[in-house]
């Protein structure tokens, strides 16, 4: 079996705040194409605050499959929590995007409770308002 090297842990914004915590403030569904009053493509629009930095980026949900593969391929030491699955392309009930905003909300709660994946530059990226 071969080991894979991972990298160097660096300082990041993140690390230098340990009090630092997201905010999911909402998720939205917008429905880009219908086709006989059916949904034929949905996407899931983000809002996340991060404290005490006060920045508010909106993220698609794509966006986080992309930053979850990433810390996985970079970090595969640390167990990293699983997402929503998209289940078809029909329209969510109000009920079913909260449930949504709270998965993410916990997704996000466990990478910044790790001391490694906090070290993560591209993690920083996601959150801050700059991108």
């Amino acid at each position: 079996m071969r080991r894979r090297m991972t990298g160097v842990a660096e300082e990041t914004y993140l690390t230098r705040n340990p009090g630092c915590c997201c905010i999911v403030a909402s998720v939205n569904q917008y429905v880009t194409s219908k086709l006989a009053g059916l949904s034929k493509e949905t996407s899931m629009l983000v809002t996340i605050d991060t404290f005490p930095s006060k920045w508010r980026v909106k993220r698609l949900e794509s966006d986080f499959q992309i930053l979850r593969d990433f810390l996985l391929r970079t970090y595969p030491q640390v167990v990293i929590p699983p997402l929503p699955t998209a289940k078809g392309k029909k329209e969510l009930k109000p009920r079913q995007l909260l449930k949504r905003q709270q998965y993410y909300q916990r997704f996000l709660n466990a990478v910044l409770r790790s001391q490694v994946l906090k070290t993560s530059k591209f993690l920083v990226a996601f959150l801050s308002e700059s991108n």
